[in-house]
């Protein structure tokens, strides 16, 4: 009836150096002292190495897997558990999200523009013309993502609803995109406004035709801004009397210069862009729909790559991206043959184009700081047109997603998704216990709260802990005092006592700082602390410090440390409910440090 299971906190890997991310006498100076980066998968493998002589039944990563200054996010963080034998193989791993987590997959990171697009929120969509029966609703009806669309019904054209203004930069390309869902017809309408109010793009109203009627269609325009400045906004309108609803509303600028191709430095050069010599069987050449060679999909200017397989003409643009960072590319395309890729200029390739049509899209992390395209099969005649990299706001589904793929990860039950942001909190049951995982900042519980009104308190208590199972409970930040009062800052107080008023929960397991003095401050953090009947325990991070005799980047394979709880029920007092000893290992430098025993 026992359990055994494995704890490591604060891996914090990067494929780097401390050194090179922060000087010593940087700022933060001394984390410049006290982190190790580039050891974290050694230092993994160790625990795993414990874990399995051990024989524990599963195991458990208690937030800041990876160090957020990490240049290439999705890779290290594949390596961190992949690389050899640090890929946990004793039962499932499970993980927690976080602060490090929490600053790298931020949804409302990626420049966006517009302001509650996800409709989430009851507001920011102001009536536009609206009269009589006309209303401007936030709906449940047809929903595209998360748990609220915005419904319109208007009797008139050009009827509908505003957002609220944001900043343009005149010259600028900017990525207009959006879900319609037409009820009673087949197209929608919208407006966008000049940044300094003067006008709206293209003077009037921007239709977009051929949509499924009773059907969620995205939209996609491409602009260029004329007259920036702090008033741009967008209305999203219906096109006569009907229904329409919208969803997923984005503004996000174009990291690409000209990428509408109407501005050509000469015939083969469009404006801000580089291309290659066009020699022998080769060319980059600008091209007129009027001309015959735009075709479904282009227009305007437009630009074409043509070549055999002898050349490897190109075109493309240096230090527009981040290495590590997610975007998107979205193209028009006309292919008359052959298949054209975006790539980083070296080797690694984003994705491909092959087929006719608008609004292709390739999402990508950035190896390079540059974008390119060339040809991908032999001989290419493709033309394109509107093409865009937006940066690509992140959700907690993608840090799921990888780990998923590269942990043998288990099933995550009664997850907490608000907003549609991944799954932030979750439990899981093992024999007659329950552990529920916590979303936790560095300061506390991080106080959010979902669309449907079920915040993280409400959903701890009728959700998670609504089992008659004896409970653990993990939390990246800490729920106890410490040189920083946690208890003091943000619903932490609330939190315990939901933990307590449940009579179910018997040990708390918390991570976050690293050392035995909070890095650089000094004072030690309690290992434990026994508060209404709960065992809260803190554990120390797997970095550790300058205290060991190791500096930057120093540490060998063997500097880790990680934990083996071990709990065994001595008593029954109620349907799966116990009395149990918990015994505590502390490893660090792959040996047992310390050992102790609480009763629960």
């Amino acid at each position: 009836m026992g359990i055994k299971f494995g704890v490591i906190t604060d891996v914090h890997y990067n494929d780097g150096t401390v050194q090179a991310l922060w000087p010593a006498g940087g700022s933060p100076s001394f984390d410049a002292q006290y982190r190790q980066f580039s050891t974290a998968d050694a230092r993994y493998s160790a625990a795993n190495a414990t874990f399995e002589s051990e024989a524990v039944d599963f195991a458990i990563q208690v937030g800041d897997l990876e160090d957020a200054q990490s240049e290439d996010y999705y890779g290290d963080l594949n390596t961190a558990i992949t690389t050899g034998d640090a890929q946990f193989t004793v039962g499932n791993l499970w993980n927690v999200l976080g602060n490090h987590e929490n600053s790298l997959f931020d949804a409302t990171k990626g420049g966006e523009l517009i302001t509650n697009g996800t409709m989430e929120v009851d507001g920011n969509w102001a009536d536009r013309l609206l009269e009589g029966g006309d209303t401007n609703l936030q709906s449940t009806t047809q929903v595209y993502s998360g748990v609220y669309s915005r419904e319109i019904v208007v009797d008139a054209a050009s009827e509908g609803m505003t957002g609220d203004v944001y900043a343009t930069v005149t010259n600028k390309e900017y990525l207009l995109t959006y879900w319609a869902y037409p009820d009673d017809t087949t197209d929608s309408r919208h407006l966008i406004r000049l940044g300094d109010d003067s006008n709206f793009i293209t003077g009037t109203v921007i239709n977009m035709t051929g949509l499924n009627q009773d059907a969620w269609n995205k939209v996609t325009y491409l602009y260029k801004e004329t007259a920036g400045g702090a008033s741009a906004y967008v209305a999203l309108l219906g096109t006569g009397a009907g229904t329409w609803y919208f969803d997923d509303v984005s503004v996000k600028a174009n990291l690409l210069t000209n990428g509408m191709m109407t501005a050509w430095d000469d015939a083969s050069t469009p404006t801000g862009w580089t291309s290659s010599a066009t020699t022998g069987n080769s060319e980059v050449s600008e091209v007129d729909p009027d001309e015959g060679h735009g075709g479904a999909g282009v227009t305007g200017g437009a630009v074409n790559i043509w070549t055999d397989n002898t050349s490897n003409t190109w075109i493309g643009q240096a230090s527009i991206l981040t290495v590590g960072k997610s975007y998107r590319i979205t193209v028009d395309a006309m292919v008359t043959s052959g298949t054209v890729k975006f790539y980083d200029g070296t080797s690694a390739v984003y994705g491909t184009v092959t087929g006719t049509g608008t609004a292709q899209a390739i999402d990508f992390v950035a190896t390079g700081t540059g974008l390119y395209i060339q040809r991908d099969t032999t001989d290419v005649d493709i033309t394109l047109d509107n093409i865009s990299i937006v940066e690509r706001s992140n959700t907690f589904d993608d840090f799921w997603t990888e780990m998923d793929t590269a942990s043998n990860a288990g099933v995550r039950e009664n997850v907490w998704n608000p907003d549609g942001k991944g799954a932030l909190a979750y439990t899981f049951d093992y024999k007659s216990m329950r552990f529920v995982v916590l979303f936790a900042a560095a300061a506390g519980i991080v106080n959010m709260e979902s669309p449907d009104g079920v915040g993280i308190g409400t959903w701890l208590a009728d959700i998670a802990l609504d089992t008659p199972k004896a409970c653990v409970v993990f939390s990246h930040g800490l729920l106890t005092d410490s040189n920083f009062d946690y208890s003091t800052q943000d619903n932490v107080a609330t939190i315990r006592g939901i933990l307590e008023a449940a009579g179910n929960v018997q040990l708390m397991i918390q991570g976050h700082f690293h050392r035995n003095g909070i890095e650089g401050y000094g004072t030690p953090v309690k290992s434990y602390q026994r508060i209404n009947d709960i065992l809260y325990y803190y554990c120390r991070g797997s970095v550790l410090g300058a205290e060991d005799g190791n500096s930057g980047d120093t540490a060998t394979t063997a500097d880790s440390a990680y934990y083996i709880f071990d709990v065994q029920p001595s008593s029954i007092i109620g349907d799966n409910q116990f009395r149990a000893n918990v015994t505590v290992t502390a490893y660090e430098k792959g040996k047992a440090k310390s050992q102790d025993t609480f009763r629960i």
